[in-house]
């Protein structure tokens, strides 16, 4: 008879404590802040420029001619960006194209043809991905 009470007792404290521990977990998954992934997609440059004359015409006031003139000043700066990229390009291939003759002559003889077909395989995936965007 107390063999009987004292396992009544260890089964209600079992249930009480497994409750106990359902319930926490329960609470912290109600409770746990959930996290946005909005990814902002960066607008191409005739809606860029769109919006941004906007901005100037409805809140800076411009004039139709202050506007001809601030269209004049993004091509210009649009063209000076599109100069530096050019030229960083260049420099990112060149500084590419030292690596890849480093690795080249790090290589046995039997090595380079595997070599320069994983870079084939590896330029084809990259105009392939290229190509999606």
């Amino acid at each position: 008879m107390m063999r009987s009470k004292l396992s009544a007792a260890l089964y209600l404290a079992l249930v009480f404590l497994s409750g106990s521990l359902v319930g926490a977990f329960a609470y912290r998954l109600y409770s746990a802040n959930t996290v946005s992934a909005t990814v902002s997609r960066r607008l191409d440059p005739v809606e860029w420029r769109r919006r941004y004359m906007q901005e100037m015409r409805t809140q800076v006031r411009t004039d139709a001619d202050q506007e001809a003139q601030i269209n004049q000043i993004l091509d210009e700066t649009g063209a000076a960006f599109a100069q530096i990229r050019a030229r960083e390009k260049q420099a990112y291939q060149s500084e590419q194209d030292v690596q890849i003759a480093k690795i080249f002559a790090l290589l046995r003889p039997d090595q380079r043809p595997l070599y320069a077909k994983l870079r084939a395989e590896r330029e084809a995936r990259r105009k392939a991905q290229q190509s999606k965007k």
